[in-house]
């Protein structure tokens, strides 16, 4: 080779080596293991200017496979909620225990875990009893950080998505996560294993009065206790209770709430029911809605008769029931 051709090829040596470029990314093609054995020599036949002393190359192939996406985040987010609906169902039990209502104590329990504030005469009730508060103040405590882990994992779940198919993955699986739960928390079995075993730890580890109100006074099936809010003209104003005669009816007043504040309980027959008393009534379902249209004059006196009358029929009918049972 002369001169001349000499230095052309190491001009093109050089432009050759000028455009040389780390390589950043590689291709998911595979590559023959000969050509990556004979790369692998002829690395080793380069010149070296440091010390060679004796070592080692070792080639490691790995077979190509489709990674599974990864649930961690979406497992991780399916648990907090399941935790937060266990404490919210526990926290119902509890307050129920107190003498709330059961449709009022999961009201309260959702809104304290969920941190959103009601200001009504259920929440004042609830701040004013010593164990409800308690068990609210571990309700929001157990909410802050609920609602943080939620948030994390939807983040963890979603920034970072490694294609459409691991994206739809994911999402399938959140999906089919949040209707088991949704399947668990309606379930009327669970719900009655959690409220047993409920009751069975607050009777055995606290000084709560756990007793179930709304079991022992067979309330959601033929029974109600309601508020009824008197009016100028309805059939109960400036009355006395003996002189209603509501037992008749099957209607039970349990307490009366005056305008002004004042309550008072189990009233007697001499007590007055007044223009926007609030009374509190134990009853059948049914009863209900004609107590509360009825209004004063012979109209209201005729539906009270015709209401003792139906109350007789039915109070016959379960005497019958109660002995063919016998």
């Amino acid at each position: 080779m002369t001169d001349e051709e000499r230095s052309a090829a190491s001009e093109r040596f050089l432009a050759t080596m000028g455009r040389r470029r780390s390589i950043r990314e590689f291709s998911p093609d595979p590559v023959p293991r000969e050509l990556v054995v004979n790369a692998i020599r002829s690395a080793a036949l380069a010149p070296s200017g440091l010390p060679c002393g004796p070592g080692a190359t070792r080639l490691g192939m790995a077979r190509r496979v489709h990674a599974a996406p990864d649930m961690t985040a979406i497992l991780s987010l399916l648990v907090v909620i399941l935790i937060s609906i266990m404490i919210t169902r526990v926290a119902t039990v509890a307050l129920t225990a107190t003498g709330l209502s059961r449709e009022t104590a999961k009201f309260q329990a959702r809104s304290a875990l969920t941190g959103a504030g009601f200001t009504t005469t259920e929440s004042e009730s609830v701040v004013r009893h010593p164990v409800r508060r308690r068990i609210v103040m571990w309700l929001m405590l157990a909410g802050s950080a609920g609602i943080a882990a939620v948030i994390g994992s939807l983040v963890l779940a979603f920034v970072e998505p490694q294609g459409d198919s691991v994206w739809w993955a994911r999402l399938t699986v959140l999906g089919i996560g949040i209707g088991a739960l949704w399947f668990l928390s309606t379930s009327a079995w669970i719900d009655r294993m959690i409220t047993r075993a409920t009751m069975w730890a607050l009777s055995r580890y606290t000084s709560i009065d756990v007793r179930d109100y709304a079991h022992v006074l067979h309330l959601g099936r033929d029974y109600v206790i309601t508020e009824l809010l008197v009016g100028q003209e309805h059939w109960l104003t400036d009355r006395r209770l003996e002189e209603l005669a509501l037992r008749k009816e099957g209607v039970i007043v349990l307490g009366i709430a005056r305008s002004d504040g004042t309550y008072l309980g189990v009233p007697r027959g001499d007590s007055v029911v007044r223009h926007r008393d609030t009374l509190v009534l134990y009853t059948r379902a049914g009863v209900m809605a004609d107590l509360d249209r009825r209004r004063r004059g012979i109209a209201g006196d005729s539906a009270h008769t015709d209401a003792v009358k139906e109350q007789e029929a039915q109070a016959a009918k379960e005497r019958d029931e109660v002995q063919a049972g016998d």
